[in-house]
């Protein structure tokens, strides 16, 4: 009897306890999952205010324009030269003679446009006919002054990447030897490892390109483990790789983007235009060739053009946990210059030999499409909108038909359905 009523008095306290600790376990995780909650929620709001105050305290973006748009500063700079000129020519000594060239920014230019002292200017006395002195000149000593630090004040804000592929006879080929000029080249920024979306671009729209003598190339950087054999391996078969050694990374695009300014103006300068595109957008070939053939047009009253889909007004993320999160030290203004979003864009090969020269002296952005903004922005150029590059999947599968680009957010497959529902109403169209 007083065993068994032991034993119930046991259970019973067993049971009891048991009970009261599975409700206070809940109530204590729901406590502390309603505590974590509340406490994510306030970091959010802290991140957020702080973006806020950081946003607040940026400088009006309108001064970053009046320090780096060149027109005016040039225009400054050239009144002030005009009007020291009287005060050199009212000598009644010596007759007045006119100037039949006269490179009067040299000096600011390579001043970083005035904001620095240089060391030295270099004269050099040469009489007319002595073609073969300047020439020597300019390939021996002068060279080396150039490359010298004393000479080449405005100091590079980027590092030197070698070249680990460099096809430079890409355009030369398409052009006969640069026996004709090319209406365009197409650049196309793609990730290491992104041989897919390479293989799906070359097989579908690249090959229409191809068709209109448009030839096209891919930007690589280099694995982090070091090892280029696949790479290498397919330059060997297709010969459209240009890649340089630094680490392919998202934050690393804008060398990318440099690298191809660079590779462009150097070994396409007979193309009109340079097409710059990511390997996750897809492009409308024939659409593009009558944008290019419109814009060949105005070249001679308009030399330097870029269009693309252009972001006005658009400002930096200041709070922390964004992925675009920019700060007050690597961007002290409110707002980003106008500039064309990156995965689609159509420069002049004009603008593009200006550019690859000012690339090297504008200080380094992650996000290549605001360095191509503030490219442009210093040498006066305004980018020009066109909603025929579409940055929505959706929007450019309804408008496919107007669409020269469009952005499918990392699908290559996405870029085989848009070719082959185009090829499809084509063909239904001409039945």
């Amino acid at each position: 009897m007083l065993t068994s009523a032991y034993l119930s008095l046991s259970f019973s306290a067993s049971f009891i306890l048991r009970w009261f600790r599975c409700r206070f376990g809940l109530l204590y995780r729901a406590f502390g999952s309603r505590c974590a909650l509340i406490l994510l929620s306030l970091t959010i709001v802290c991140l957020q205010v702080f973006g806020v105050l950081e946003s607040l305290r940026a400088i009006p973006f309108q001064e970053a324009i009046l320090q780096y748009r060149r027109s005016e500063a040039v225009i400054t700079y050239q009144r002030e030269i005009k009007s020291l000129a009287p005060q050199h020519t009212q000598n009644s000594f010596h007759p007045n003679f006119p100037y039949l060239h006269t490179p009067s920014d040299i000096c600011f230019h390579a001043s970083d446009y005035g904001r620095e002292t240089l060391p030295a200017v270099v004269l050099i006395k040469s009489t007319v006919s002595h073609q073969e002195h300047r020439a020597v000149i300019r390939a021996t000593w002068m060279r080396e002054r150039e490359m010298s630090s004393l000479a080449q004040t405005r100091s590079s804000f980027h590092p030197h990447f070698r070249y680990l592929h460099k096809p430079s006879a890409v355009c030369a080929h398409a052009s006969h030897n640069r026996m004709e000029k090319l209406q365009a080249v197409v650049l196309i920024k793609s990730a290491v490892d992104h041989r897919e979306h390479r293989n799906i671009i070359r097989t579908t729209w690249m090959s229409e390109m191809k068709e209109l003598n448009i030839p096209v190339v891919f930007l690589l950087g280099a694995y982090g483990h070091g090892n280029n054999s696949d790479i290498d391996k397919e330059q060997e078969t297709y010969g459209e790789i240009v890649q340089q050694d630094f680490i392919d990374h998202y934050d690393n695009n804008t060398y990318k983007a440099i690298m191809g300014l660079k590779w462009a103006s150097a070994y396409c300068p007979q193309a009109n235009f340079v097409v710059s595109l990511d390997d996750d957008f897809y492009a409308n070939p024939r659409l593009l060739n009558q944008l290019l053939d419109h814009r060949t047009a105005l070249l001679i009253n308009q030399p330097y053009q870029l269009v693309g889909h252009v972001y006005e007004n658009a400002s930096p993320y200041r709070t922390w946990f964004s992925k675009w999160y920019v700060s007050l030290a690597d961007y002290p203004w409110t707002h980003w210059p106008p500039y064309p979003a990156a995965g689609a864009y159509v420069t002049s090969m004009q603008l593009i030999r200006l550019m690859a020269l000012e690339a090297d002296h504008v200080a380094y952005l992650r996000f290549d499409d605001v360095f191509v903004g503030f490219l442009a922005l210093k040498l006066n150029v305004q980018p020009e909108h066109d909603d025929r590059f579409m940055l929505s999947t959706r929007t450019c599968r309804i408008e496919l038909h107007k669409a020269i680009a469009c952005h499918t957010v990392g699908s290559p497959s996405t870029v085989l359905w848009l070719w082959e529902h185009r090829l499809d109403h084509n063909r239904r169209r001409l039945s």
